[in-house]
Formats: structure tokens, C-alpha cells, sequence
């Protein structure tokens, strides 16, 4: 375990992004010494009203040439380009979740990388976003102090609009691939997942993260009083789910329900 401190100077990267942002502004509640570092180019195009407020209160982005020859006690990325669902090109996933993390982490000096994965690369489904994952982890864990945190089917405010949450919260129509009512989930709330990520800054190794409790697509349209159609299954879907088989580290208590009635104003 690394002792850790908040003396310690860390970079962010992807600090402005939804779980970036969520991050940076409880590290900054909690007075840690931080930059951050961030393209500025959301996945899924959210409306510019939620790019403002993800990056209210934040400082801005410090410049990449900037980033040459810099020390970090510990950087903790969350810059990947991420969405399973993504219409990406395949060499986007590529370039830019291994390739520019290879670069990156070669113009900074550091002791740590905390990387902020994803669980598509535990399942049985290979696609260019998880198999760009995967090589990513490969690269973190030569690294000799690191950390790989896995969070499953991440939800909250501010989320990515092409999240099934995110439509749910803003009352689109809902189209579900697949029989909702067959698909399950355990949703992790990012409020959760940023406090595994600070409470576990100076551990090793690798930690998967999830939300405690199992909904089906169709008990969260119910939960939100929701009408919605079907259509063919998804082959992109994550249908491993068997989290006995898993190491699952943590399991995080927020649930459905109390986030519902927060997002109504309950």
C-alpha cells in the first residue's frame, strides 16, 4: 500500500468529463492539490448547458505541452473514450485509449497511475471499446505502482446522453434492445464510485466496483414511470453478469430508487 496524503500533487486526466468532473470537485471539497488535464471533447455530445455544469467550479485544463517533464506523486486517468454503444470508428478506440495513453504517460514523470477502466473487460463480448481496454490495463499494469479500478454501468448526474440512465432521467423514448425484463444490471452511482476511487488512492492492483443491487432494464423504466418499445437484442451487450465468478471488491449501497426521487426533487 502507498502512503498517501493531500500534500501529494495529482493530474486528473479527463477531470472535466462526467466522472471526471463528479472527481475533481470532491477532491477539491476534501483539499487535494490537483491539475487537470482534458481535451475537452465529451463523449456522446451532451448539451452544452451539461458540459457547463460539469465544469463549474473546476479550473481549466492545463495545456498538453505544458504536461512535458511535469511531476505527479499520482495520476489518475479517466481519459479514455468510453460508450459501448459508441459509433466510434474502431481506430478512434484505438488511438486514442492506448496510443495517446502510451504518449501521455511518457512526457510525464510520476510515482502512481490510477486508471479508471471499465467492466466491458470482464465479459464475453469483445468489441474495439473493451479489446482498447483491455491493451490499456496491459500498458498500466507495467507501471510499478498501480491501480485499475473496473466500475460497472456507471450512472448520476450530468451523465452521457447515450446512457439508457441518462434517457430515462430526461423522459426520451426509450428503446430497449432486447427483452427489458431479461437484461440486468447493478447500476454504480458515481457519487459511490468517486469515493471508492479517493479512498483507494494508495492501494495496488486491480478493483471492480459495483452497485449492490440488481435491476432489470424494465424495473428501472417502472421505477421511473416509463413507456418504451423493443427491438433486436445488442450484440455489443455485456452478458457475462456472473458476479459470483467475478472479484468483486467493492460493492457500493446507493440504488435506483433514491436517485429517482433526487432527480424529481423528493
Amino acid at each position: 500500500m502507498c502512503y498517501i496524503h493531500k500534500e501529494m500533487k495529482y493530474l486528473v486526466v479527463g477531470g472535466h468529463g462526467f466522472i471526471g468532473s463528479h472527481l475533481c470537485k470532491e477532491m477539491r471539497e476534501r483539499g487535494f492539490d490537483f491539475d487537470i488535464y482534458d481535451k475537452n471533447i465529451p463523449n456522446g455530445s451532451p448539451l452544452n448547458s451539461i458540459v457547463k455544469q460539469r465544469r463549474k467550479g473546476l479550473d481549466d485544463s492545463i495545456s498538453y505541452d505544458s504536461l512535458d517533464g511535469r511531476f505527479y506523486d499520482t495520476v489518475i486517468h479517466l481519459g479514455s473514450y468510453a460508450g459501448i454503444r459508441s459509433s466510434l470508428p474502431t481506430q478512434d478506440y484505438f488511438s486514442n485509449n492506448v496510443y495517446d495513453l502510451q504518449v501521455l504517460l511518457s512526457k510525464l514523470n510520476f510515482y502512481k497511475v490510477v486508471y479508471i477502466s471499465s467492466s466491458s473487460v470482464l465479459g464475453n463480448v469483445e468489441t474495439p471499446y473493451s479489446l482498447s481496454k483491455k491493451i490499456a490495463e496491459s500498458i498500466i499494469k507495467k507501471e510499478k505502482d498501480s491501480l485499475i479500478i473496473r466500475p460497472f454501468t456507471v450512472y448520476g448526474e450530468y451523465g452521457r446522453p447515450e446512457m439508457f440512465i441518462t434517457k430515462v432521467v430526461n423522459r426520451e423514448k426509450i428503446i430497449v434492445n432486447g427483452n427489458p425484463s431479461e437484461i440486468i444490471r447493478n447500476f454504480t452511482y458515481v457519487g459511490d464510485l468517486v469515493n471508492v476511487i479517493i479512498e483507494n488512492l494508495g492501494e495496488v492492483g486491480a478493483l471492480n466496483v459495483i452497485g449492490e443491487k440488481e435491476y432489470s432494464l424494465l424495473d428501472v423504466l417502472n421505477i421511473f414511470n416509463l413507456d418504451f418499445s423493443v427491438t433486436d437484442a445488442d450484440p455489443r451487450d455485456f452478458t457475462s453478469h456472473k458476479y459470483n465468478e467475478l472479484d468483486i471488491n467493492k460493492y457500493t449501497k446507493t440504488n435506483i430508487e433514491d436517485f429517482s426521487k433526487k432527480m424529481r426533487g423528493l
